[in-house]
């Protein structure tokens, strides 16, 4: 890299030749105003606000998209930089309203900060201000126009890094506005990114609306609660409630999910049990901490050890797991965490870190729909491919990255995964439907030494052995995406035996007598509804420790109140097997306790002494494949459907966070064209789906290229269980018709 050396304001510094004056300016230290620049951007050069002089010059430069040259002179507060200052800010406030004092992003705006700064203490125009509506774009962000700068942040957001949304400006000049041409709701997965991005409270979050000032919180680090990325949060907090969530850093990447920035509000939620719970009768009565703890463990006492079993949250942190673990293990217990009927375990396929990605340049995608599981990384890719990476998407369902990648194909569910295999092998199905530009590409990458390939969570053991054999073999690279935030850390601490349906089994038949379930409603999360109903009805003994008294916990002896990821420090293995450390932000509610505190003070009344502690634990990441390479089975049917959460369903807690999960539209079927001339069934018509289990109603989706035979069905909806259709898996066999 061929350095320069730079004068700003008697400053001299070296910089990269390819670095602009802005850029420099930063290193040496001075500062210059600046509205449309965002580090995470292309230079744009559109607010003005950032120019200089520059020696030999005659005009005015833009500083931000000005590259530098060796032995360049450049003076940043002269009179004539001042004067075009002034101009500027003058220019912006002519039509700006002057409400900072009820706007959200006041004590973080630009245009404040700027103005006192840089700006004029009185303005000339006298003329009545030209304002307009305020728009809300559905229930997530809050489009105030008349507060609009145009520096196009939110704008280049989309095309830069979605690859395209419905997000842009409109009409020209003076009259140009900024926003969604189609639609009343924006909703796009990133939603949160353009308020980030917005320097001014043009674009600000309804759930923060009016809420507090940014002066008045105090904010923490901390990690994302809804995937294994491990997104780094500040948790800004009030009063014991927590108000808002910022992503400031660029790692892993600088953009933030919606699950990280609306469903937070779980926390705060008037729903959440606070105290200890025990059945008397058909009710359940509150309990004090140290009344219920003996209770507990007399009662885990009257089991052998093979009569209990523990079933936890893939998120469940690290401290906490081990603490369990020591306790199911001095127990003689079953410990299980892959609560989603997964028949796979993770497994490292030697990628570090998402900056590896575009070194690599070819990334093929199958077995999940990544936008939904792990929504960062989707975005990455996406923004990757703009960027010359070749991305291949093949799955039976995708909802963001396909539409995005170079290569994108909608796989029949029943035959996704062999067809998977045999292009893996290099011979690719005709019934992918590719053009010929497509399948070049994909034989490009399949034939390069250099590929990386993301296996999804959907994913079968089988698929997952034959990719690892081929890393192994081929020298590719893998991402084995896991579902939770630390089930890496789960399964490097060995909590896992005995599968999920195994224990349902095993409690059916009455071997096993006692469960301890934390962390998961496992009517939300087990593809077999009634399977879970039938088991917790053969139980002696249950006990629940969770937020919320969900359909699981209505089934219990009793309910152990835990706190949330923001009250508690702790620990969790992410994507990349690095543990990531969270900092508690705010004090327990009410009688709430961490997993681990009420394990301890359970195995003390036992007589057992057990680990709450990392200090003695090592997490390794599990380089040998851990496969019992099943396949998927599936029945004989009409349609072969594939059950997959909703993106506004599908973070933790969905169902209270009220903002979050409004987003969520009608759960919808998606089936194909063709399937749907021949039923009779129009766009937007409702349909029932069925099966010998059970029926519900979908509003019918026709999706271009979706295979004939094969429908997508929404999930993660409260009292809409679709997993009542399911046997063990998230594939099943249905019948549709007409509402």
């Amino acid at each position: 890299m061929s350095m320069v050396k730079v004068t700003i304001d008697g400053i001299t510094v070296e910089v990269p030749a390819e670095a602009t004056i802005l850029q420099a300016a930063m290193k040496a230290g001075v500062d210059i105003p600046y509205f449309c620049y965002h580090p995470f951007l292309k230079p744009a050069g559109l607010c003005r606000m950032c120019l200089v002089e520059v020696e030999g010059v005659p005009k005015l430069q833009p500083a931000c998209v000005t590259q530098v040259r060796d032995g360049m002179v450049v003076k940043t507060n002269t009179e004539r930089v001042k004067i075009a200052r002034e101009g500027i800010i003058e220019f912006q406030l002519l039509h700006h309203p002057l409400d900072c004092p009820i706007c959200d992003q006041a004590g973080e705006c630009q245009l404040q900060d700027i103005t006192f700064r840089y700006g004029k203490t009185t303005s000339r125009f006298v003329d009545e201000k030209e304002l307009y509506p305020t728009k809300f774009y559905g229930p997530l962000i809050v489009h105030e126009q008349s507060r609009c700068i145009l520096c196009k942040r939110c704008v280049r957001f989309s095309t830069e890094v979605m690859g395209g949304a419905d997000w842009n400006v409109y009409w020209r000049a003076a009259h140009s506005l900024i926003g969604s041409y189609e639609s009343d709701k924006v909703a796009n997965y990133f939603t949160g990114n353009l308020v980030e991005v917005c320097p001014v409270g043009a674009i600000t979050s309804r759930l923060y609306r009016y809420k507090t000032r940014i002066w008045k919180l105090d904010f923490t680090r901390s990690v994302c609660d809804h995937c294994e990325i491990g997104c780094f949060l500040d948790l800004g907090v009030r009063e014991s409630q927590l108000f808002k969530v910022k992503h400031n850093m660029a790692d892993p990447t600088p953009w933030i999910c919606d699950k990280g920035y609306y469903a937070f509000d779980f926390v705060n939620h008037a729903e959440r049990i606070l105290y200890p719970l025990k059945r008397n009768g058909e009710k359940m009565v509150v309990e004090k901490p140290e009344d219920i703890v003996p209770q507990v463990a007399d009662r885990l006492r009257a089991f052998k050890g093979d009569e209990v079993a523990f079933l936890i949250s893939p998120s469940t942190a690290l401290e906490d797991v081990v603490a369990l673990k020591d306790l199911a293990d001095k127990l003689g217990a079953k410990v299980e965490y892959r609560v989603y009927g997964e028949d796979y375990l993770p497994v490292d396929g030697g990628v570090r870190d998402l900056s590896e990605i575009e070194d690599i340049g070819n990334v093929l995608v199958v077995g999940g729909d990544v936008g939904v599981s792990h929504p960062v990384l989707a975005l990455h890719l996406a923004a990757l491919k703009q960027n010359g990476v070749n991305v291949a998407v093949l799955s039976a369902n995708d909802t963001f990255l396909g539409e995005r990648a170079s290569v994108f194909a909608l796989l029949p569910v029943d035959k996704e995964e062999s067809m998977v295999e045999k292009v893996l092998s290099g011979n690719i199905p005709s019934g992918l439907n590719l053009t010929d530009e497509e399948e070049a590409c994909l034989r490009s990458m399949l034939s390069s030494d250099k590929l990386l390939i993301v296996v999804g969570v959907r994913a079968s053991s089988q698929l997952r052995k034959k990719v690892y054999e081929l890393k192994e073999s081929k020298g590719w690279k893998a991402l084995f995406l896991d579902r939770g935030t630390n089930a890496k850390g789960l399964a490097s601490i060995g909590a896992y035996g005995d599968s999920v349906g195994s224990i349902l089994d095993q409690a059916i038949d009455g071997k096993i007598k006692a469960l301890v379930v934390s962390g998961v409603d496992l009517f939300a999360t087990y593809p077999d509804y009634i399977k879970v109903k039938k088991a917790l009805e053969h139980l002696d003994f249950l006990v629940v420790a969770d937020l919320f008294f969900h359909e699981t916990a209505a089934y219990s002896d009793f309910f152990l109140p835990l706190v949330s990821f923001a009250e508690d420090e702790n620990g969790v293995v992410d994507l990349f097997w690095r543990v990531r450390r969270r900092r508690q932000a705010m004090q327990p509610k009410g009688d709430s306790q961490s997993l681990r505190k009420w394990l301890s003070q359970i195995a003390e009344v036992m007589g057992y002494s057990i680990n709450t502690g990392l200090e003695s634990v090592e997490i390794k990441k599990i380089e040998e494949p851990l496969f019992d390479a099943k396949g998927r089975k599936i029945e004989n049917g009409k349609f072969v459907a594939l059950v997959e959460d909703a993106f506004y369903r599908s973070a933790r807690y969905a169902g209270w966070c009220f903002n979050f999960s409004e987003a969520a539209d009608y759960p919808k079927a998606y089936l194909s064209i063709e399937d749907a001339n021949g039923l009779g069934i129009g766009d937007g018509d409702k349909i029932i789906v069925f099966n010998e289990k059970g029926s519900f109603e979908f509003v019918a989706s026709l999706r271009e290229g979706q295979p004939k035979g094969s429908v997508v069905l929404d999930g993660g909806f409260e009292r809409f269980p679709v997993n009542m259709l399911l046997s063990g898996s998230w594939v099943t066999t249905v019948d549709l018709k007409k509402a």
